[in-house]
């Protein structure tokens, strides 16, 4: 198991150590460019002994702007053991970001293969104090999004619901969140059947694992965590598509980085399940009786996402008590049909839960389009027989995300409530279907990997103000 996720260090010096270069180190030095059509000039300036790097600098308005030139700062870097590196061409205020981006760009997964990379950078800067504060603050939470990216890369005979919550326990271990994990049995007790109906076919018996930071949390941020996924029954109709599974667990990976990287109050559920094809899979046509009372019948067992989160957000609003609600999973190849790479797909009840999280992303990157989730499309979910399906049976094929999202609401919003009694009451609710984004390697991520899209929106939210959107809006009636 990779216990340090960071490959390369960063060190803050100031230039009173007096250092010469080696065979082993280097000085860069990075300089603003002001020639727009040759935004990168790299060269060695051997009168000063310096390695420069001129990069343009207009286009820089916020501060994953900053961090998207510390991304390309480090593919410019020469591979050395050591940079001392010097960024006395920007402010103080923009250096960490910087020093963020170089961070977050460093990242390899060396696990099984060797893999180089620049073991030390030395900050040079006399006044360091407050851009050290500052990168630390940042570098906490990109250390979550290394975790994710670590668990998303794992093969699945490595990582499955019988390990994964192994790994959770070694990497949450020295923080202050505490871990319980729900196993078969208890998934029995609890009526969790739509989570057990889904783990059927494997060797590996499901559960659930939930981390809980601070005393007492009123938000919940639930993972789908299926370590890989056949398509059950619905075997999976080409190699391409069955090719990234291992990646299906992508959305509880994200938790397990955010719960690491936020310092606020926060439940994470992550119910973990492996979706194989065998003689005990669950069948096409088959029905089962929800944790929350409602029986489902299975017309796609590559619909199975949804029914993990069912369970679990019907376990966090009854009883863990939450009054807010966020999902996240890569849910429908519908998303990418829509939105491609460039955006997560994002559903909620609440203006002001939407307006947060569109906000709390694009401020990192990690961008979502809102798509509707109202009641115009509950007729979708509409079964003769039973209480709803998994998919519809009657918009086949279309509106697949939002149809997706709404099964995973229908599960805890008040009107469709079993047993309803004044104790009930409406969450605020939300889901991020992230199929597709999860591929999307900006300059702050290595192309050869996921890029833990979640983890730093989901921190930027939590620690957001909790201001109150007023509007009202359509898409929340």
């Amino acid at each position: 198991m990779q216990k340090n996720m960071s490959k390369t260090n960063i060190v803050f010096q100031t230039s009173e150590k007096i250092h010469t270069s080696s065979k082993n180190n280097i000085s860069v030095y990075i300089e603003i460019n002001k020639n727009p059509n040759d935004p990168i000039k790299n060269y060695f300036d051997t009168v000063s002994d310096r390695y420069i790097i001129k990069i343009f600098k207009d286009t820089l308005n916020s501060t994953f702007d900053f961090e998207l030139l510390g991304g390309e700062i480090y593919n410019q870097l020469p591979k050395m053991e050591e940079i001392y590196l010097y960024l006395d061409s920007f402010e103080e205020d923009e250096i960490p970001y910087i020093l963020n981006g170089i961070f977050l760009k460093s990242w390899v997964y060396d696990e099984f293969k060797k893999v180089e990379y620049i073991k030390n950078i030395i900050f040079i800067h006399n006044q360091h104090a407050s851009i050290s504060d500052k990168f630390k603050e940042l570098s906490k939470i990109s250390y979550g999004n290394m975790l994710t990216r670590y668990l998303t890369e794992l093969p699945s005979n490595f990582l499955n619901p019988t390990t994964f919550p192994m790994y959770i326990e070694e990497f949450l271990k020295d923080t202050d969140v505490e871990i319980s994990v729900i196993h078969k049995r208890q998934l029995e007790e609890l009526n969790c059947n739509l989570i057990l109906a889904v783990g059927k076919g494997s060797k590996y018996p499901p559960n659930m694992v939930v981390l809980k930071k601070g005393k007492n949390p009123s938000k919940a941020i639930i993972g789908k965590g299926v370590t890989f996924d056949t398509g059950g029954i619905n075997l999976k109709y080409d190699s391409n598509s069955m090719f990234d599974m291992i990646h299906d667990m992508s959305g509880a990976a994200a938790i397990v980085g955010a719960l690491y990287g936020t310092d606020e109050e926060v439940y994470g559920v992550i119910p973990i399940a492996e979706n194989m094809i065998g003689s005990h899979s669950y069948n096409i046509r088959d029905v089962y009786k929800s944790m929350s009372g409602h029986w489902v019948e299975i017309l796609h067992t590559d619909a199975e996402g949804r029914l993990l989160l069912a369970d679990a957000v019907f376990y966090a609003y009854k009883i863990l008590k939450v009054k807010t609600i966020i999902t996240i999973a890569t849910l429908t190849g519908a998303v990418g049909v829509a939105l491609g790479m460039e955006y997560g797909g994002l559903m909620t009840n609440s203006c002001n839960l939407k307006k947060k999280l569109l906000v709390a992303g694009e401020k990192v990157g990690e961008k979502l389009w809102p798509l509707p989730l109202s009641k115009n499309y509950d007729y979708c979910l509409e079964n003769p027989r039973y209480n709803l399906g998994n998919c519809s049976l009657i918009h086949k094929g279309k509106a697949g995300s939002i149809v997706g999202g709404k099964f995973i609401e229908y599960f805890i919003n008040l009107k469709h409530m079993i047993n309803k009694t004044n104790e009930d009451y409406q969450v605020e609710f939300a889901h991020m279907d992230i199929a597709y984004v999860i591929n999307n390697s900006n300059d702050l991520y290595n192309k050869n990997y996921c890029n833990g899209f979640g983890v730093r929106l989901l921190v930027n939210y939590l620690k957001s103000s909790n201001s109150c959107c007023k509007n009202s809006c359509n898409s929340c009636k």
